[in-house]
């Protein structure tokens, strides 16, 4: 598994893994002999069997080590002397991974002994002791804790990523992830000799993460800020165009009332115009030609009975 990893999901599905340290030059067939045991009870041995030509052997020891839940190392007379197992023990308790030493050999330098194997419970599979009551209690041993070891391995690995890359915004955790290392932080951290236990480049992960959703939620904040302002505004220019459309309306409303009053009083106007002409016609046609002149002021007459009461007083007075 690379850096990048499973999720975290994904991660609670699998099996657990551990990492076998060993001398090469004594341990190499026990180890061989416990990796294929605990792959038989379902826990994935790492070691550098899994190593590929080309990349770096440093660098594919330290991805096995940071992948794997758990570290164990072999105790043998001459793997406290090893350096290279001094290095790999060195990496694993760098990132607080749970170690489990199983000691091998009747005798050896206890001196040499490496200081981070002196605390945990050892698991006893020497020649002498019973091999499955020593590797049984070793299994228990990698089950305990299991999510903290998942979730261990998982920030292990998102942390390495995220630093790796130059500490990009785009790699820190978010949502339902943050809360899950939030939760994890508190109960690996109350003992600081527990492992696994939290790391400083974890610890830095998480506070980044926070204050990454810190940032996030004082952004959202603020765009939210300036939506309900545009809005208010918005609103207020609704309502003020709204105003003016009304008022536009009203005037618009008045204005054609005053064109129909308007008109309408040309109209009057026109027919007691036209009432006038009519008697004017009629009184001048009288002597000469009474029937005609009947004509035209019955005529006259029609026009002044179309024309309101108050108008037809003005235009009946122009026909006497």
């Amino acid at each position: 598994m690379n850096a990048g990893g499973l999720g975290l999901v994904q991660g609670r599905r699998r099996s657990l893994s551990a990492f076998i340290s060993y001398a090469h030059e004594s341990d190499t067939g026990f180890s061989i002999k416990l990796g294929e045991k605990l792959r038989a009870r379902g826990i994935e041995p790492k070691d550098d069997w899994l190593l590929t030509p080309g990349p770096s052997y440093r660098d594919q020891i330290s991805a096995l080590i940071r992948d794997s839940d758990v570290f164990i190392a072999v105790i043998s007379r001459l793997s406290v002397i090893s350096p290279a197992v001094r290095s790999e023990i060195d990496q694993a308790n760098g990132q607080k991974k749970k170690l489990l030493p199983v000691r091998i050999d009747d005798y050896l330098d206890e001196a040499a002994l490496h200081q981070a194997l002196r605390l945990p419970q050892w698991t006893l599979l020497r020649p002498i002791d019973s091999f499955e009551t020593g590797f049984t209690s070793l299994v228990d041993a990698i089950n305990t804790d299991f999510d903290l070891m998942v979730v261990h391995t998982w920030l292990t690995q998102r942390a390495a990523e995220w630093d790796t890359h130059g500490r990009r915004t785009s790699a820190l955790l978010s949502g339902r992830e943050l809360k899950e290392a939030e939760d994890w932080l508190p109960k690996v951290s109350a003992n600081q000799l527990q492992l696994p236990n939290v790391t400083p480049l974890q610890a830095d992960f998480i506070l980044e993460c926070q204050r990454a959703r810190t940032r996030r939620a004082r952004w959202v904040a603020g765009i939210t800020l300036a939506i309900v302002a545009a809005l208010s505004v918005l609103t207020i220019y609704a309502f003020e165009q709204r105003r003016i459309a009304r008022k536009n309306e009203r005037t618009a409303e008045e204005n054609a009332r005053k064109e129909r009053i308007a008109r309408k009083v040309a109209e009057e106007e026109a027919k007691i115009a036209e009432s006038r002409r009519l008697a004017a016609q009629s009184s001048f046609a009288l002597k000469e030609h009474p029937q005609q002149s009947l004509l035209l002021a019955v005529e006259g007459l029609r026009v002044v009975e179309s024309l309101p009461r108050e108008k037809a007083f003005v235009a009946e007075d122009s026909l006497t």
